[in-house]
């Protein structure tokens, strides 16, 4: 993590901007200052020089980097952004109808958007996952959570496709997300069948609160990060 941080840091265009800053200044300093001063220790002025050329080159790098790659890709990436937020909304969605069926099939009340542990345990407990859920056609809570799982996955892939242009954390998310006990369990249980042995969920509670938990990360993040991006109102799906 601090090697991440630091990696961030080092890399910043703040940073960057810096040390063009204090090359320049280093050269003027040379140009005005140090130009007609006699050198106070031998080999002195080619050290001197040899920082004056290092600034040199550093600063016309810079203005190279920021005009060519730096812009440009603060332009590609501001293009991008609302596309990028349609596709986490969507995966974000996804996971809000889970708590929201979970919600409406066990009737527990919640004191938030996003359930406690506890009130996670308690919706669990009341749910058949073999049940056929009010207002879905035909659909257990297995196949519901299966097709939501696949749906989250193409919109990943899509998000994917334009990773160049993705912040570090919100990869870091995705991924946790992608590896999550909850979404392999969904990915690989029973096979193609939709019923368990289960009679109710609490074998996979920790496994569904833990992936909710990151969804709300997700959620916290886009707000934050994404331009265009919507927070979903869980009371209008």
């Amino acid at each position: 993590m601090k090697k991440e941080k630091i990696f961030k840091i080092i890399t910043s265009i703040k940073f960057l901007f810096s040390l063009a800053l204090i090359s320049l200044i280093n050269m003027l300093i040379n140009d005005f200052y140090l130009f007609d001063i006699e050198e106070k220790f031998v080999g002195g002025a080619k050290i001197g020089n040899i920082f004056y050329q290092l600034s040199l080159a550093y600063i016309g790098s810079f203005i190279f980097y920021f005009i060519v790659i730096y812009l440009k890709e603060k332009k590609d990436k501001h293009l991008i952004e609302p596309y990028i937020s349609l596709k986490i909304l969507a995966i974000i969605t996804n996971g809000k109808i889970l708590i929201k069926v979970l919600n409406i099939e066990s009737s527990v009340l919640l004191k938030n958007e996003y359930p406690t542990k506890n009130e996670m345990k308690e919706m669990c407990s009341k749910i058949d996952p073999n049940n056929k859920i009010k207002g879905w056609y035909n659909t257990t809570w297995i196949r519901l959570c299966k097709e939501y799982r696949k749906e989250s996955e193409i919109e990943m892939k899509s998000v994917y496709e334009k990773i160049t242009f993705l912040d570090s954390k919100l990869v870091r998310l995705l991924t946790d997300i992608q590896t999550s006990s909850y979404y392999n369990y969904y990915k690989f249980e029973n096979g193609n069948n939709d019923t368990t042995h289960h009679k109710d969920l609490n074998s996979d509670c920790e496994n569904l609160y833990l992936y909710i938990e990151l969804i709300k990360q997700l959620e916290i993040y886009a707000e934050k990060n994404l331009i265009g991006f919507r927070k979903v109102d869980l009371e209008k799906i």
